[in-house]
């Protein structure tokens, strides 16, 4: 497993922050945890919570194509 913070994306001073955080670091055990096949083993913190987060752009795009798509 790679250190907490070795991500290939730099870090806002925030999201090092809130990954200190320890609910974050309770809520990141808990996906580990369940990650019985080791797909994300070689995730850091950040990477690993970063595919469970949505932007608000993502979110308007998201809505912009349910829309289309209707």
């Amino acid at each position: 497993m790679k250190p907490q913070f070795d991500s290939p994306a730099a870090l806002a001073a925030g999201d090092v922050q809130a990954l200190q955080n320890p609910f974050m670091g309770c809520l990141v055990r808990l996906i580990r945890a369940k990650d019985l096949c080791g797909f994300w083993s070689d995730d850091c913190d950040a990477e690993l919570l970063a595919k469970f987060t949505a932007t608000y752009e993502v979110a308007v795009i998201e809505a912009y194509l349910d829309v289309a798509r209707a």
